[in-house]
């Protein structure tokens, strides 16, 4: 079967149409990328988008278009006359993840100008065709603004998910959306969604986690332990504060505004063991030390302590200190923490936090969007 024919399948109506709008019975073209996958009994909308790829309105349009693409009851198919070097050029730069017909005669047929023009073709209204506003398709996509945990509880889909995690949402809750579709969605979308996400993107939580949970869906990496042992310790001793077995590290808590930055740094590495007193005592240590005065002792014990810590939890609580310890402009410490990064094995909490921090300090900007990629 040719895929002409399959396209007249997929349409698999005769369309009735407005004056104004052309009368569309099947789709032509020389060449064919992103081929859809074919259902039977199919009954989605068709959003017929013919362009060209000169234009820079057809490139602008394409991260929309690639969204909708994934809800559920959209097929979106690009037709455009341009050659098929022209439309392989236009899909590797824009990243077009949909349908496209290249060398199509339908455009000059149907008298439809050479740039983006966009119609949706409704199966279960019979084939009614419409014109679609492109600069209107905004009402199309979901409007998921600053998510907080409580509503990506909420999202079920997958396609809900890829899109989220594909908007501008806060970052860490794009994360959390990533977490949520290796646990519950399809592994195999997952992979894809961090192949296509990972070259270009600037959040170093959305970032991290996509490499985390990509490995994860294929096998290669083992899951990090969570919560952290500091966390739980942590936890029992604030509980559990009078308790006997807890006296040496509430005696510590009791005098440690006294101790000056030289011996904290000694008494941290005289704790260094996965003893629970002994990790109690490193929290309290790495908890003092960003409130001391003396900030160059506290910045040198943090740049020896952060290398040494093996508690993903106190670690990351170190790299949270640097931007309250250092000034902006501390190149030294950005390229520290980012050397550490490279090496860092926690990646969903340690390693996004030291690139950004590292990105603060050097930078003075706060905002992830303004981050480069790391592909």
């Amino acid at each position: 079967m040719s895929l002409l024919a399959t396209y007249g399948l997929l349409l698999a109506v005769t369309l009735g149409t407005a004056p104004q709008d052309p009368e569309i019975r099947e789709l032509e073209a020389r060449h064919w990328f992103n081929n859809p996958v074919y259902r039977l009994h199919d009954d989605r909308d068709v959003l017929l988008w013919f362009f060209t790829t000169r234009d820079r309105e057809s490139h602008a349009i394409v991260p929309k278009l690639n969204r909708l693409q994934r809800r559920p009851d959209l097929v979106v198919i690009g037709i455009t006359e341009d050659s098929r070097v022209d439309a392989e050029r236009f899909i590797r730069q824009t990243r077009a993840g949909f349908t496209v017909g290249a060398g199509s005669p339908m455009l000059k047929r149907l008298d439809i100008r050479p740039s983006a023009q966009l119609y949706r073709l409704s199966r279960k209204e019979g084939g009614r065709i419409s014109r679609v506003d492109v600069s209107n398709l905004d009402s199309l996509l979901p409007d998921w603004g600053p998510y907080g945990e409580e509503d990506i509880s909420q999202l079920d889909e997958d396609w809900e998910l890829v899109d989220f995690i594909s908007s501008d949402a806060l970052g860490q809750r794009r994360a959390e959306a990533v977490r949520k579709l290796f646990a519950y969605g399809d592994r195999a979308a997952l992979i894809d969604l961090a192949d296509r996400l990972l070259p270009e993107e600037r959040n170093p939580w959305v970032r991290n986690a996509l490499i985390y949970f990509k490995e994860r869906a294929e096998g290669t990496r083992e899951p990090q332990p969570e919560p952290a042992p500091s966390t739980i310790h942590y936890r029992v001793f604030s509980d559990k504060l009078d308790a006997p077995e807890w006296a040496t590290a509430r005696e510590y808590l009791r005098r440690v505004e006294s101790l000056s930055v030289t011996q904290l740094l000694s008494d941290y590495r005289n704790h260094l063991t996965d003893q629970p007193n002994d990790v109690v005592i490193r929290r309290i240590i790495v908890d003092h030390l960003e409130h001391v005065q003396d900030r160059t002792a506290a910045r040198s014990a943090l740049l020896e302590m952060v290398a040494r810590e093996p508690d993903y939890f106190i670690r990351l609580r170190l790299v949270g200190s640097f931007s309250t310890v250092c000034n902006v402009g501390d190149q030294e410490v950005a390229d520290y923490l980012d050397a550490l990064a490279e090496t860092e094995t926690n990646l969903l909490h340690v390693r996004p936090m030291m690139e950004y921090v590292a990105y603060v300090l050097r930078t003075g900007q706060e905002d992830t969007r303004t981050m480069q990629p790391r592909p």
